[in-house]
């Protein structure tokens, strides 16, 4: 049986995590040219972490199959975010980069995380140690669960 501690810790984790994605998909899609959903976002996010990854690259590193990954990408092109180049050895493979459109989009979303950090910061009762303590712990806690689902 779940005590209060449990359920409140719950309610404001799954509480935190709607709001931050429904408030920066608001915040972006007010400053961007074109709508975007969180998950475009993250693509081209994962796009520009890795430079001109494979499609498979950034499949891996997102744990979706590549299916899902093309529909995305295919998706983003359209919109202009994302461009496709086949590899000249193999040309079975495609390499993804991010456009200028997408750099700017990803620039709006950099702004909502600084805002979102200034919000905590800018509480001096926040305790920063037991905030990066705690979080730690969740990143822990999603890694080890990231290498059971890539299995």
């Amino acid at each position: 049986m779940k005590n209060a501690s449990h359920e409140l810790l719950n309610q404001m984790l799954v509480e935190t995590f709607n709001q931050i994605l429904v408030l920066q998909e608001t915040f972006i899609n007010q400053h961007a040219e074109l709508s975007v959903t969180m998950n475009e976002v993250h693509v081209m996010e994962a796009i520009e972490r890795f430079g001109s990854p494979t499609m498979a690259q950034v499949s891996q590193y997102m744990l979706v199959t590549p299916g899902t990954l093309s529909t995305s990408i295919k998706r983003l092109e359209k919109k202009g975010y994302v461009t496709r180049r086949q590899n000249t050895e193999d040309r079975r493979v495609y390499h993804l980069s991010i456009t200028a459109q997408a750099s700017k989009v990803l620039a709006i979303h950099q702004d909502f995380h600084q805002r979102m950090i200034e919000g905590i910061l800018n509480h001096p009762e926040v305790d920063l140690q037991s905030v990066f303590h705690t979080i730690k712990v969740l990143l822990e806690f999603f890694e080890t669960l990231k290498k059971e689902y890539a299995k």
